[in-house]
């Protein structure tokens, strides 16, 4: 081992020597061998493939594992030539080694080749890219440069210019002449056009500019000229208020109030337009009419001054904006959120604030009545919501002390109700709804204890009308008309709240006053007044004698509501709940009795308690004049069948002339048309004033005798049944009828006079020139021809129309559908009229061939009837439709006048004991 060391380094030594020796020569070679081995490789590398190599290596490396594995058994086994062997391997596995490296760089060579190969496609690649994107850029570039010179707007498209027509007719020749062909001209043209009209446009902006100059210079000397005139002006004011002061003792000792009109007016200058408008008419009514009223105007004039200018500088302030609305700036968002919930409580607080807003003018009302009460009013003005509203307070007499006196005097309880449904809690402007939901109100009433009531007639005495257009505008008429109306109502108003105030005082002090001599009451009372005292609404409402008035809704929580207790010692006690409606004396008084005495009793459960509040309220219709519970005099069915027959006379004669045909058929427009022809219009009132005698002997004995029987039997207790009602009918009829007949034939005899010829007619003059010829030609006993018939007939038409009427209408005011009212009368009436006609008819074709016969031309009614009968079942019925046609318009228009008549000049029932 140490020779082999001491070999080696010896070696080394030599080669370091030679190396030194040699120096740059041998460096040159071995540099040039290296240039020279690398290109080999290189060249061999690509002469060999890849796929000889890779597979030349996996040789190599099984070839390199056999000889490792050949020498790992040659150490094991250790034969003598061991050392020879393994080295003879080594060698060839060195060998092999120095192959796997060489095929190595040889890879190496290839891979470096192919990247540099791939680094070059690649730089070749980007650079395409490279120049694509820009190419991209640039086109991108190009497209942005072609929009913008598409959209490129001058500043002369800005300039409002006036039209080529306009140009072209007002501007110079010169200018205007190569452009008169518009239509023709090309887009070089049309430029130049343009730019002809830019020119012409600020030439006469020049003129325009210079002659503003001029205007400007001469309202600069107008306005001087104004100041100087205002000083002059301002300097007499004090002059004038020393000729005003020096002139007072003349004007007090003549009673001119010249200041105090001058200082009403200035004031009333300063009102809002609808409390101007009522000012002035109330003022006017003042001065007309007899009623103590004193105007005034309230509030600070200062104000109402600053008021009235702001008012007038937001017009003009308007007015100029208009044009620039169209130029509305975007809402800046600002970055600071600190205090956000208090400045939108502000706002709203504001807007709220804004839109209740109170003119700081009002008109106050004082009216006074001969007792000593006092009504004051104030009204208001709010600007925003374009109302009225009004403010009460009543003054009471020094003798007015009760609390209920006092309760039905409260400004609001006076104002109530004064016409129908006004209450003042809604506002009547319907935007109004809309503009308190902004702010987070539902309605106007929980408003009205600071703001006042919005009364309707308020309005209307204001000019203020929401129901006749959109736009509310002042109205100088209406106001006038409603200040009158309003004025007498509020008068009338507070006059019977006084007195009821006075009634309602003493009753409260137990004073009750004396009964007139005049009405029928018991004198030993046993009872008295122990309590009289208001109540509520829910205690009215928990007492169980009132739970009907209150279902059928009529009384409502806006009346007044009072309790009276009536004791009697140790027995019975008495309660009396009553309702007073706020537009009393009006409507009457409501009373509900409930008695308690061995349990309870009120109208529900108990018929005498009913009696005695229809008692109560029939004197007090009675004192009010209530046209309702009138009844009809005994005569009023006479006259009003009488008038009822100046308008159905035609018909009536029509259904004669048809029932008296002895053969043939002729309809009824037919014979209306040829009497028309024949004898004029005034032919078909033939026979009127015999209509007329008839009516008047014939329903007026019949309705006088039935009313009379009615009322006999209502006033002994309770409504007569319907048994009851046609057996008084009946009655009614029979003697009706027999009285009736001889002007029901001399009407007979008229009405068929102008159908016989000339020589045939009777001519008579009138019905009492017939009555007389018939007594004197015929007899007295002709008079009564055919009156069985007539009686029947009248006993059925009498059923018909009297019993029937009345029980058809008692049957339908016993519904929840109708009410005692025109409707119901006329639906009454007709089905009486069709119920008469069914029954009359067989009978009253007998008694008109009765009446019209000759004499000894029928022996008996038997032959009557079977002369009818050979005509045929439909001859009883001849004149059906006339009939009808007649006898329901004729019906209808009784009974109305009829009702007209009892409503109008009836008389009151006496009250029952």
């Amino acid at each position: 081992m140490v020779k082999e060391t001491t070999t080696t380094a010896s070696r080394e030594t030599a080669i370091r020597k030679r190396r030194k020796n040699t120096g740059n020569t041998e460096a040159d070679a071995e540099g040039d061998l290296y240039k020279k081995v690398i290109a080999f490789e290189e060249k061999e590398a690509f002469k060999r493939t890849a796929e000889g190599d890779a597979k030349l290596y996996f040789e190599i490396c099984k070839n390199i594992r056999t000889l490792l594995g050949e020498i790992s058994e040659l150490k094991a086994q250790k034969p003598s030539d061991v050392t020879t062997k393994v080295s003879e391997k080594a060698m060839q596995a060195a060998a092999c080694v120095v192959t796997l490296k060489k095929l190595n760089r040889l890879d190496k060579v290839r891979i470096t080749t192919a990247r540099e190969a791939l680094n070059v496609e690649k730089q070749k690649v980007d650079s395409t890219n490279l120049q694509y994107q820009n190419l991209l850029y640039e086109a991108a570039h190009l497209s942005s440069e072609f929009k913008k010179c598409k959209q490129f707007k001058s500043k002369d498209e800005d300039i409002e210019l006036v039209s080529i027509n306009e140009f072209l007719t007002e501007a110079p020749e010169a200018k205007t002449k190569p452009f008169q062909n518009y239509e023709e001209l090309d887009d070089v043209q049309k430029h130049e056009l343009h730019l002809a009209r830019l020119e012409w446009e600020l030439t006469q902006r020049k003129k325009l500019a210079q002659l503003c100059n001029t205007f400007e210079d001469e309202k600069k000397q107008i306005a001087a000229d104004i100041l100087k005139t205002k000083n002059r002006l301002g300097g007499l004011v004090p002059k004038l208020a020393a000729v005003l002061e020096a002139t007072k003792p003349l004007q007090d000792y003549l009673g001119l109030p010249i200041e105090k009109t001058y200082v009403e007016h200035k004031q009333a200058s300063l009102l809002p337009n609808p409390l101007y408008l009522f000012y002035s008419n109330a003022d006017a009514f003042k001065k007309v009419y007899d009623i103590d009223m004193t105007l005034n105007i309230l509030g600070d004039q200062d104000e109402a001054i600053r008021w009235k200018r702001l008012q007038s500088s937001l017009v003009v302030q308007s007015d100029d904006s208009d044009q620039e609305n169209d130029l509305q700036e975007e809402p800046v968002e600002t970055k600071k959120r600190r205090h956000r919930k208090a400045s939108q409580i502000d706002k709203h607080e504001e807007r709220r604030k804004r839109l209740l807003e109170v003119h700081p003018s009002s008109v106050q009302v004082i009216i006074k009545v001969n007792d000593g009460t006092v009504l004051s009013m104030q009204f208001y003005y709010l600007v925003m919501l374009n109302i009225v509203t009004v403010t009460a307070e009543v003054e009471h007499p020094n003798h007015i002390t009760g609390n209920a006196a006092k309760e039905v005097l409260c400004g609001e309880n006076v104002l109530e109700e004064l016409f129908h449904g006004d209450f003042g809690v809604d506002s009547p402007n319907p935007s109004n709804s809309y503009q308190l939901k902004k702010i987070g109100l539902n309605s106007f009433q929980s408003l009205t204890t600071t703001l006042g009531f919005v009364y309707s007639w308020a309005q209307k005495v204001c000019g203020l009308d929401f129901l006749m257009s959109q736009d509310i505008k002042s109205a100088t008429t209406m106001s006038c008309t409603n200040v009158e109306i309003v004025m007498k109502a509020l008068n009338k108003r507070l006059k019977s709240r006084t007195a009821l105030a006075v009634q309602l005082q003493q009753l409260e002090q137990n004073l009750i006053p004396e009964i007139p001599d005049t009405v029928e009451l018991p004198r030993n009372a046993v009872s008295g007044l122990s309590k009289w005292t208001s109540i509520s609404w829910q205690k009215f409402c928990n007492a169980p004698c009132t739970a009907n008035l209150i279902a059928n809704e009529m009384v409502s929580s806006s009346d007044l509501f009072y309790c009276a207790t009536i004791s009697r010692p140790k027995s019975a006690l008495l309660q009396a709940f009553i309702v007073i409606k706020n537009d009393y004396p009006r409507q009457c008084p409501i009373f509900c009795i409930n008695v308690s005495y061995n349990g309870e009793f009120h109208s529900g459960n108990c018929d005498e308690i009913r009696d005695m509040e229809r008692s109560l309220i029939k004197p007090q219709v009675a004192v009010m004049g209530d046209k309702n519970l009138k009844l009809s005099k005994w005569y009023f069915g006479g006259l009003a069948s009488a008038g009822a027959a100046c308008v159905t006379h035609p018909l009536d004669l029509l259904k004669v002339q048809l029932q008296t045909q002895q053969e043939g058929k002729i309809s009824l427009i037919k014979l209306t048309g040829n009497i028309i022809k024949k004898q004029g219009v005034t032919a078909l009132y033939n026979g009127l004033s015999a209509s007329l005698c008839r009516q008047l002997t014939y329903s007026t004995t019949r309705f006088g005798i039935y009313e009379v029987a009615k009322q006999t039997v209502q006033s002994s207790g309770g409504e007569a049944s319907f048994g009851t009602k046609v057996a008084m009918a009946a009655a009614a009829g029979a003697a009706g009828g027999f009285v009736g007949t001889p002007a029901d034939m001399v009407n007979v005899r008229m009405q068929n006079d102008i159908k016989l010829p000339p020589e045939k007619r009777r001519n008579y003059k009138h019905a009492f020139d017939g009555l007389w010829r018939v007594y004197k030609e015929e007899g007295p006993r002709r008079l009564f021809s055919g009156a069985s018939t007539a009686t029947g007939r009248a006993i059925f038409m009498t059923i018909g129309q009297l019993s029937f009427y009345d029980q058809v209408k008692h049957l339908l005011l016993k519904t929840k559908y109708f009410h005692d009212n025109s409707i119901t009368h006329f639906l009454s009436s007709l089905t009486a009229g069709a119920v008469a006609t069914t029954l009359t008819q067989p009978l009253d074709v007998l008694k008109t061939r009765a009446m019209n016969a000759k004499p000894g031309e029928f022996k008996s009614m038997f032959d009557l009837i079977l002369y009818t009968a050979k005509l045929g079942p439909l001859g009883f019925f001849k004149g059906y439709v006339p009939a009808f046609v007649r006898l329901a318009p004729q019906t209808i228009l009784t009974f109305v006048f009829l009702e007209q008549l009892r409503l109008n000049f009836g008389v009151l029932p006496k009250p029952k004991h």
